[in-house]
């Protein structure tokens, strides 16, 4: 018997944004049931002072499937499928950009095939933490102990982040 899990997916797009993570969306549905979806966030570019400014967003999905099936079977079809280019520039602008960040409480590790979770950027960017806290704020990092929403507060005030009024599901 396979058990069903919360998956976290962040999407990214700084390349006709609101229309790729409108369309990511859509696609995702094709896999998963959609339980959430965050509010949009806009953020600058990180490293890239001439590119334009990201949106981000976090889908929480249900899935039976196992993480490297979910980034290989399906995000990345999806990224593929918008026309996401892959460079040597981790920083460099997208179509879309689908990530994994969590699913339920495990700590997975993987760096062989590119995935831990949680995804280490949780602690790190307010573009990851922010639309995550939105809609797991009670979610406990298994590794800190800390819920989401505690993680999130040390970038409420940031700067270079804000909450876009854009509807996406």
């Amino acid at each position: 018997m396979t058990t069903t899990k919360t998956a976290y997916i962040l999407l990214g797009s700084n390349i006709s944004p609101q229309s790729n993570i409108r369309k990511a969306v859509t696609l995702l549905r094709q896999y998963f049931d959609i339980l959430s979806i965050s509010a949009v966030y806009e953020s600058k570019p990180i490293r890239k002072t001439d590119a334009d400014n990201y949106l981000n967003a976090v889908v929480a999905v249900s899935t039976n499937m196992d993480p490297l099936a979910i980034k290989y079977d399906v995000l990345r079809k999806i990224e593929a499928k918008l026309g996401r280019q892959r460079t040597e520039d981790k920083y460099a602008p997208r179509t879309i950009d689908l990530d994994l960040i969590m699913l339920d409480q495990l700590i997975y590790r993987n760096p062989d095939k590119g995935l831990i979770l949680p995804d280490p950027e949780i602690t790190q960017y307010a573009h990851v933490v922010l639309p995550l806290a939105d809609i797991a704020s009670d979610l406990i990092h298994p590794e800190l102990g800390q819920t989401i929403g505690q993680i999130g507060q040390k970038f409420l005030k940031k700067e270079g982040i804000r909450r876009i009024d854009l509807s996406i599901g």
